[in-house]
C-alpha cells in the first residue's frame, strides 16, 4: 500500500480531484432538512417513509398525511433523507401520483368526525 506508483502520494489527486480542501466530505446530503412547519413528524420514522416509497401516501391517503406527514411532503415538510435515499437508490414499485398533500384539509375532517 505504500506506492502509489506514478501517482506519488495521490499525485494530482491529493486534494480529491480538484475539489478543494472547502469541500464537505463527511456531509450527509440526505440528512439535510430545511426549516419544516411543526407537524412535519412522522409517527414512525422507520416505516412512514418505506410506506410512502410503496406510494401509501396516494391509497391510504387520510391515514398517511395525517400520521406521515414528513414522509408524504405535505405541505410545508421535506422529505425524510431516507426516503431520499430510497428513491436515489431504487425504483419505486408504483408511480406516485404526485398530489401535494395540505393537511390542514385532514385535520379539519378529522376534528369533524371526531367533535360532538
Amino acid at each position: 500500500y505504500g506506492d502509489y506508483g506514478d501517482y506519488g502520494d495521490y499525485g494530482d489527486y491529493g486534494d480529491y480531484g480538484g475539489l478543494g480542501s472547502d469541500y464537505d466530505y463527511d456531509y450527509n446530503y440526505f440528512d439535510y432538512e430545511e426549516d419544516e412547519a411543526e407537524y412535519c413528524v412522522d409517527v414512525d420514522t422507520e416505516q412512514c417513509p418505506l410506506w410512502a416509497f410503496s406510494c401509501e401516501c396516494d391509497l391510504n391517503t387520510e391515514w398517511m398525511v395525517t400520521n406521515c406527514p414528513k414522509s408524504c411532503e405535505v405541505a410545508g415538510c421535506v422529505a425524510p433523507g431516507s426516503l431520499q435515499a430510497l428513491n436515489a437508490l431504487y425504483q419505486r414499485p408504483c408511480e406516485p401520483l404526485g398530489i401535494a398533500y395540505n393537511i390542514t384539509e385532514f385535520l379539519n375532517v378529522t376534528a369533524a368526525a371526531d367533535g360532538p
